[in-house]
This record gives C-alpha cells, sequence and structure tokens, in this order.
C-alpha cells in the first residue's frame, strides 16, 4: 500500500504533486519568505505562520475530511 497522507507540512511546494491530499502547508526554510498553505485547493499565503495557526489549518483538513467521508456514506446509503 503506498503512503499517500491527507496532510503534508514541508518546505517542498505543493507543485510536486498535491494529489489527493486535502492540507499541504509548504513552510519555507526561511522565516522571512511567506508560507503557502493549500486547503482543498484553496491557496492563501501567510507570513511566518505560528504553529497555532498550522495546527488550525489541520483542524480545517480534519472537519472537511470528516465531511466527505459522511458524505460518501450518505451516498452508499441511497444507492444500496
Amino acid at each position: 500500500m503506498p503512503f499517500d497522507p491527507h496532510a503534508v507540512i514541508s518546505s517542498q511546494p505543493t507543485s510536486i504533486d498535491p494529489g489527493s491530499r486535502a492540507v499541504w502547508v509548504e513552510l519555507p526554510a526561511e522565516p522571512s519568505f511567506s508560507a503557502d498553505i493549500c486547503l482543498d485547493g484553496n491557496h492563501v499565503s501567510a507570513c511566518n505562520p505560528t504553529l497555532v495557526e498550522v495546527l488550525s489549518v489541520l483542524d480545517e483538513a480534519e472537519e472537511l475530511l470528516e465531511s466527505r467521508r459522511e458524505a460518501a456514506e450518505q451516498e452508499e446509503e441511497r444507492a444500496g
């Protein structure tokens, strides 16, 4: 089974292969550069985000994944 995380925090940009990830946070090695946060395809720049801000983005991704899971379950119930 290949490694395919839902969330990635990296110094690499999302252009590598964001795939179906709910969130990709690019934290540059140089704090004076902006971080790029991609949540469900929406990109936002943040200047030197704090740990609390990064954790907040991960919480949003968790909520997004949970709503997708619930929607898929409802669709299965309707189909089945």
